[in-house]
């Protein structure tokens, strides 16, 4: 699934001066960043062209998406009594996704050639504190992107 030209294609995609994601030390700095505010931003990641593609890619196979609403706080986790009614692991968030499945995305997009990255797979594994990343056991579920409308709970999501 992985192309010759995938690290070359990687520095298209990414703004690597911003985010030099392949960089030990940037690593464990958005490694601490997650830890500390149990949230990692990294603001203009994709290329300004890269997210306009992947919201016509999404655009174009929306039909093919399911979509789903819910109701949750942003942890994904229970309330936490121990903590104020305002503090954000209370506070429900409604969100609605459409999520589209491997298979509906097209071989030559760069979420696609992200997704299969060795370089992006080894940095969200030394963010996330994994030794390593496992795709779905069903091949049309291996990846999921959310194409959310304007004013939906979600951005894109991997």
């Amino acid at each position: 699934m992985k192309s010759s030209i995938e690290e070359t294609s990687l520095e298209d995609i990414v703004n690597v001066d911003l985010h030099p994601f392949q960089n030990l030390e940037f690593q464990q700095q958005c490694k601490g960043t997650l830890n500390e505010k149990g949230v990692l931003v990294l603001e203009k990641f994709l290329k300004f062209p890269v997210i306009e593609a992947v919201k016509q890619e999404g655009k174009k196979n929306q039909h093919l998406a399911f979509f789903t609403d819910s109701n949750h706080n942003i942890y994904l986790k229970p309330t936490a009594p121990g903590f104020p009614a305002i503090h954000p692991r209370n506070r429900e968030v409604i969100s609605s996704k459409g999520c589209i499945t491997t298979d509906q995305i097209p071989m030559e997009s760069a979420l696609r050639t992200l997704y299969d990255a060795d370089g992006f797979r080894q940095f969200l594994c030394r963010v996330l504190g994994e030794s390593s990343l496992y795709e779905y056991a069903d091949p049309p579920l291996i990846h999921q992107s959310s194409l959310c409308e304007c004013g939906a709970g979600a951005g894109l999501a991997f």
